[in-house]
């Protein structure tokens, strides 16, 4: 191991003295277009890396996406069939009208979200009309 000095940095910089090497104009405009260039290529390389980083996660949640709504709908059609047999098993309903009662039931609240649409499009229209 070895011991730190005690000596000063004076003594330091008298021992070894710094010389400032003289750059011409022309080697600075050099150095400084040597630096931009590669300050800008860096900076591409970090951007190549974020739109690929960006890529990869824009793909994994549209595939998770894709699953969810699978599994949505799988989770649909076991609640039809549960909500079915319920009515016709348990209930007694003749199979007609749980046919008629989930028909029903469909063309109501296909009726509730176009009133929904209208009310938006009628509150939309009214907003732009006023000045």
């Amino acid at each position: 191991m070895v011991a730190p000095s005690s000596a000063p940095a004076a003594d330091t910089a008298a021992t070894f003295p710094q010389r400032e090497i003289p750059i011409r104009s022309r080697s600075r405009t050099q150095h400084l277009t040597r630096s931009l260039v590669r300050a800008g290529q860096f900076q591409l390389k970090l951007l190549g890396l974020k739109a690929r980083i960006l890529a990869k996660k824009l793909i994994l949640s549209a595939a998770l996406s894709a699953g969810a709504i699978l599994f949505g709908l799988v989770g649909l059609v076991f609640t039809y069939i549960f909500l079915f047999r319920l009515l016709t098993d348990v209930a007694g309903l003749a199979v007609v009208w749980t046919w008629l009662i989930f028909a029903a039931v469909h063309v109501l609240t296909a009726m509730v979200f176009m009133l929904i649409v209208a009310n938006i499009w009628k509150s939309s229209a009214s907003k732009e009309a006023k000045p």
